[in-house]
This record gives structure tokens, sequence and C-alpha cells, in this order.
């Protein structure tokens, strides 16, 4: 119960995050998910183009201090993640290269590598599909850039834990709960902190 009350949760934020995004960065030269071809994937390149966005946009978009320095994070699919690694020459550069040793903070813990100060991270709940592409065949991904308060929890009971017995106690029942809600972070009708970045994926 526990493990399930976490995943809700979990899924309640990536839900919200990526519901109705007011900012979308497109893989290639698409400019909507109808223009997704084939190849269009995850790369390094599009993390930069989301920093430059972050710095003009309105709201802001504000990076996460942590020692001295600051950092945008964005969460990929399992799929992004696969693309990255193995397609992007750029991406087996950086990491031969010039990897940063000594991140110890728990946001770093797992993370898959830093980029244009921005930490990558992949999650299976990044939000993904199948319907994409002017055939609306193709495979397709939503990372989340994001930046400083990109969304928000709320609770009105953090969360409620009840066992009781029946049948004389020969048999016992356990309940789990919270009251809560999840939003992103919203000015003047534009998100917060967070950027859509939509592309092809491989299906593995």
């Amino acid at each position: 119960l526990k493990r399930w009350m976490a995943a809700k949760i979990d899924q309640d934020i990536f839900d919200a995050l990526g519901t109705s995004l007011t900012k979308v960065i497109y893989g290639g030269d698409a400019t909507a998910t109808t223009d997704i071809e084939a190849g269009d994937y995850f790369t390094l390149a599009l993390i930069s183009k989301a920093v430059a966005y972050a710095g003009k946009a309105t709201p802001q978009i504000v990076p996460v201090p942590f020692k001295g320095k600051e950092y945008f994070i964005c969460v990929i699919s399992d799929d992004q993640s696969y693309d990255l690694k193995i397609r992007d020459a750029a991406w087996q550069q950086a990491n031969r290269e010039g990897r940063q040793p000594g991140l110890d903070n728990p946001i770093f813990t797992g993370n898959e590598g830093v980029w244009d100060n921005t930490v990558i991270h992949k999650h299976r709940r990044v939000a993904t599909a199948t319907t994409w592409g002017n055939g609306a065949n193709l495979n397709g991904a939503t990372a989340l850039f994001l930046g400083l308060q990109a969304a928000g929890i709320a609770y009105a009971v953090k969360r409620v834990w009840n066992e009781k017995t029946f049948d004389y106690g020969n048999k016992a029942g356990f309940a789990i709960g919270a009251i809560y809600g999840v939003s992103k972070t919203v000015f003047n009708s534009a998100d917060n902190g967070v950027v859509g970045i939509r592309t092809y994926r491989s299906n593995n």
C-alpha cells in the first residue's frame, strides 16, 4: 500500500506537469506532434535550446541553486534515454571527455548526466505516445524540462494509515490515504517553470 501511494503521488505530479503545456520544443524541424518524423530523436541540442528559452521566458524559468551553482532538471523517458546514449555523438563525446565526478547530492543520485547546467534523469512515468506523425502511427515522448517551483503539492491530510481486524481477529484490513492536490505553477496563463520537449522515440 505504501508503494502504491508513492506511485500514485508520482503519477499525479507527472500528470500535472505534462498537462496543457504552454511551451513545447520539438525534435528535428517539427512544430507539432503531427510533424514528428522517425529520427527526430532526443538530443543534447534540445536541452540547450530549452536552456536558452528559459532565460528569456516570461515568466523566466529559474534554475535550482546548489553549492554555488544553478541547475535545471530534464526528465526523459527510458526510450529517450536510450536514443540519447546510442544515437547522439555529442552525448558520447561529453561523457568520454568531460563528465564531472563527485555530485553527491540526492538530486543527482541516479542521474544520466549533466549538460548545459541541466541534470538529466530518466523516469518511467514520462508521458509517451504511439499516434504522432503525419500518419498518426509514430512513437513519441514528452520530456519535461524543469526549473524552480515548476509545480506545487498541497496536503489537507498528509497521510492516513488504518488497520482493523474482522471476524474475531481472524482477518485484518489495511487502508492508506491522503487528501492533497497537485498543480503546475502558472503566471498570466503561462507555465512558471516547465517546458515540454517532444521527440520521436525508439520502442525498445
